[in-house]
């Protein structure tokens, strides 16, 4: 019996706070501005989607490592192990040209640091173009 009067008053009380409570009304360009702020959302995805190339940098860099393993494999074996019916001579002439000229003698520690400051300087290529292509947005 107690708990029906409880619940009585609680529902007239409901009733009643229910009644006070104003009636809210959307504005005239409710639907309108839903739909913008959807057109928003939907036009910032479209423009932050990244290109993503099919074939990846990591599988570009072992092809070509593949690559170059099998011409180093097939330089290294002899003319008769490649062609064994025929006997051609690969061997190329020798040409001269600068053989009078001993104007730069280089030992062969200076000819691989010039090899590396050479990559070094091309590996700078690369990056300068990617900092520029984000700078600029290209």
């Amino acid at each position: 019996m107690e708990d029906n009067k409880d619940f009585e008053a609680l529902d007239s009380f409901h009733e009643k706070y229910i009644k006070e409570i104003e009636q809210e009304v959307p504005s005239i360009d409710f639907t309108n501005n839903i739909m913008n702020v959807i057109l928003e959302e939907e036009t910032q995805k479209a423009l932050t989607f990244e290109y993503t190339p099919l074939i990846s940098n990591r599988v570009w860099y072992a092809l070509l490592v593949v690559f170059i393993v099998v011409i180093l494999y097939v330089l290294s074996l002899s003319p008769s192990a490649m062609f064994p019916k025929l006997n051609i001579s690969f061997e190329l002439p020798e040409i001269s040209l600068f053989s009078n000229l001993n104007l730069i003698s280089l030992s062969t520690n200076m000819t691989y640091v010039l090899v590396l400051i050479s990559f070094l300087v091309l590996g700078q290529f690369y990056f300068l173009k990617k900092r520029f292509e984000s700078m600029f947005k290209v």
